[in-house]
């Protein structure tokens, strides 16, 4: 199937470089240029859009205007928005509609990727009600200890950027957002950056501070108390699972960068479950499930939803531009096997971790395949 695409510029010169450009995709895309954002919504109401690719700086309408109405009105369509290098305060105010940022200029290579990149899971979520949920996120719920931890640090005349990536690394949604942002074109990194204290550093206090404004807004108003109990629990797992995951894959390697994916992967496998307190109906019903079939979760979460939570997850941080180490660990964590090909070392360390940091449910098939299932006594003694 085509892959319908919107392009919006305002810029005659621009659409129609985007055209020569993207000409050799119109076997696999079906494609729209148009040059303003009122335009863009005309076409979204008479056409099935898969995906928008908006410029910032437009007329009467910009970016990230548009983008917030797509959200509102269209919230199944991917929405990727394109700026140039002095817009980091307009790509801030687009943090909350956009999945991903584009630095201008930008090719047709780029934009083939990234389009296709945040379209490739896509095809895990049939459920078209949790399809739009997941598309439709901006933020995600948050618990607001984390907000008034940092708010408290900035207030100091010499707080720590480092204190401030101690604070977001225990918090999922917060580390999501952030990584999301750090990792996008418009910041230009070469290698994807999972360090989050270094991705603080690296974003500066003014942007962090603007972000876990918006994030905590959305959150303190979401919250009910039942769900702050499934959060404060939630998150004390997927940070347990965090950090024995990365000392899982230290027994085999030092190379920071697989280190610091594992963590991340690890404190994310479970993000999915947040996404899911936004479908009303979810936990109450697999609840009922799960005490009358007497089945596992996931199992339970398939026959009820069509998916799981592992791909939920893994569909949004694939949208958000995740490194494909992470999503693919996400993805797989309950079921390492069904994965096939190559080794992924991430994967192995959040199956492992997830296992000995909650109930035993290893994936033996897949640990004798690597050859270390006589590993196991001393990888526990690790996560102990």
């Amino acid at each position: 199937m085509k892959i319908n695409v919107l392009l919006v510029d305002d810029e005659p010169n621009v659409i129609r470089g985007l055209k020569r450009m993207l000409h050799n995709l119109r076997e696999e895309w079906s494609m729209h240029f148009v040059e303003s954002g009122e335009e863009a919504l005309k076409i979204l109401e008479k056409n099935k859009i898969d995906v928008i690719v908006s410029d910032m700086r437009m007329p009467r309408m910009d970016g990230a205007e548009l983008l917030s109405i797509v959200k509102k009105t269209h919230p199944e369509v991917i929405r990727i928005i394109l700026s140039g290098h002095s817009d980091e305060e307009m790509v801030l105010r687009s943090t909350n509609a956009a999945h991903q940022f584009l630095a201008k200029p930008c090719d047709s290579e780029i934009i083939k990727a990234t389009v296709q990149k945040t379209f490739s899971l896509r095809y895990r979520l049939k459920n078209k009600k949790l399809l739009k949920i997941v598309n439709g996120i901006g933020n995600l719920p948050t618990l607001p200890d984390a907000y008034l931890k940092i708010e408290k640090e900035m207030a100091k005349k010499d707080f720590s950027l480092k204190i401030i990536g101690q604070i977001i690394a225990k918090d999922i949604t917060i580390s999501a957002k952030i990584l999301q942002l750090v990792n996008s074109s418009f910041f230009g990194h070469s290698a994807k950056i999972t360090n989050l204290e270094q991705a603080v550093s690296y974003l500066g206090a003014n942007i962090i501070k603007s972000l876990i404004l918006q994030i905590s807004i959305f959150s303190f108003y979401k919250i009910s108390a039942r769900h702050k109990l499934f959060l404060d629990s939630l998150w004390s797992h997927s940070i347990g699972v965090g950090y024995n995951a990365k000392k899982i894959i230290g027994l085999e390697t030092s190379n920071k960068q697989m280190l610091d994916d594992a963590y991340v992967a690890g404190i994310l496998h479970d993000i999915g479950k947040v996404i899911l307190l936004l479908v009303p109906e979810y936990y109450k019903n697999i609840s009922s499930f799960l005490i009358n079939k007497n089945s596992r979760f996931s199992e339970a979460e398939h026959e009820l939803l069509g998916t799981t939570h592992a791909e939920v997850g893994a569909y949004l941080l694939s949208l958000w531009g995740f490194p494909h180490t992470v999503v693919e660990a996400v993805t797989y964590h309950h079921n390492p096997s069904h994965l096939g090909g190559s080794e992924n070392p991430v994967l192995s360390a959040v199956h492992l971790a997830n296992t000995f940091t909650n109930t035993p449910d290893l994936d033996m098939k897949y640990l004798k395949n690597l050859g270390i299932e006589n590993k196991l006594f001393h990888i526990i003694n690790c996560c102990q």
